[in-house]
């Protein structure tokens, strides 16, 4: 997105845009002239242009999906046949909760 008008050099006339917004201005791309922002428009197309690959564990196919799938279910089945060995676990990152 590009602000090319002075008003939104004002704070507040930028908080009245969405946090989202707000979030990502950076202060070094306010108040620039012209050709800068050009210049800068003409670095971001160029860099965005450019061929991308996604690393091989980055996308989920569907051969990694039905795998997935097949994991939970046999999960699911291996709870209902040990009812007495029903325990949740969650992990939150630092934080572990096993649930009865």
């Amino acid at each position: 997105m590009v602000f090319a008008d002075k008003r939104y050099a004002r704070k507040d006339k930028i908080s009245k845009l969405p946090q989202w917004i707000q979030d990502e201005i950076e202060k070094k791309n306010t108040g620039i002239s012209t050709d800068i922002a050009v210049q800068m428009a003409k670095t971001f197309f160029k860099e965005m242009g450019q061929p991308f690959d996604f690393p091989e564990g980055l996308l989920y196919n569907q051969k990694k999906l039905e795998e997935l799938n097949i994991k939970e279910e046999d999960k699911i089945v291996e709870m209902e046949d040990n009812p007495q060995q029903n325990i949740i676990k969650i992990d939150f990152g630092d934080l572990e909760v096993n649930m009865e």
